[in-house]
């Protein structure tokens, strides 16, 4: 990815927890973007993901689960920012549980994650961005639900109190449908119609879907170019693009 002087490589990826790390940390040595927003991010391997990316990171929690080592062991699972970008403010904003209280997931039990809106602000070149992060609440087969609708309401609260933003993550809501249509209403979709689905043809478990499920949105003070989405890294697509300031 060719880092201009007056704009930011992002990258946005749910990595599937520690099922891909290879060619998660592999694709992002190479392209070698300046932000990257990641979901679905084992606490475990925050660590190692920061220091094999020689890159400053950023950790917020949404529930607590065991890994599929054979010990069974616990870890936190959330989302993560992480930037070779100077860092003036990072901000965990849960729209749904508190920070203080991460539950422990109970399968088919979307209340036992939290939600949470992670943000950066950065710097570069003396111009200031704003990244933020989400993994937004499951429902049955996509559709949207009463838990959706509340904690939709409740993070689009948050984000009205940022003047600028580029929001990017995974939104377990299909473009197209009421969630997704009453985020892209407020925040300008970048996805680029071209591209139908998010969802990895041969990494994901439930072969065959087409579903645009995973998101970058942002207000007018951003321009976002040469957005791609990547096959062959983890069970969604990797999000690929050039942000900067609107002239």
């Amino acid at each position: 990815m060719n880092n201009q002087n007056n704009s930011i490589s992002l990258v946005s990826l749910n990595i599937e927890g520690d099922k891909h790390l290879d060619a998660v940390i592999g694709f992002l040595q190479k392209n070698k973007p300046e932000v990257v927003c990641l979901q679905e991010v084992f606490e475990k391997d925050f660590p190692a993901i920061k220091k094999q990316l020689d890159m400053a990171g950023y950790f917020a929690s949404m529930t607590i689960g065991k890994t599929v080592d054979p010990q069974n062991n616990l870890t936190a699972c959330g989302v993560a920012i992480l930037t070779n970008l100077y860092a003036e403010k990072t901000l965990p904003l849960y729209y749904f549980g508190k920070i203080d209280s991460i539950p422990f997931a109970v399968k088919g039990n979307p209340d036992t994650v939290n939600k949470v809106l992670l943000s950066i602000v950065l710097t570069k070149n003396n111009n200031r961005f704003t990244f933020g992060t989400t993994h937004f609440t499951l429902s049955d087969e996509g559709k949207a639900d009463e838990n959706q609708r509340r904690d939709l309401k409740e993070m689009l609260k948050l984000l009205s109190d940022f003047e600028d933003i580029i929001l990017c993550g995974d939104f377990n809501a299909p473009r197209g449908g009421e969630i997704f249509s009453k985020i892209s209403s407020k925040y300008k979709d970048n996805i680029p119609l071209e591209y139908e689905t998010s969802i990895d043809s041969k990494l994901h478990r439930a072969k065959g879907l087409k579903l645009m499920i995973d998101g970058l949105f942002s207000t007018p003070h951003y321009q976002i170019k040469n957005v791609r989405l990547i096959e062959g890294v983890s069970d969604h697509c990797a999000i690929t693009a050039e942000v900067s300031l609107s002239s």
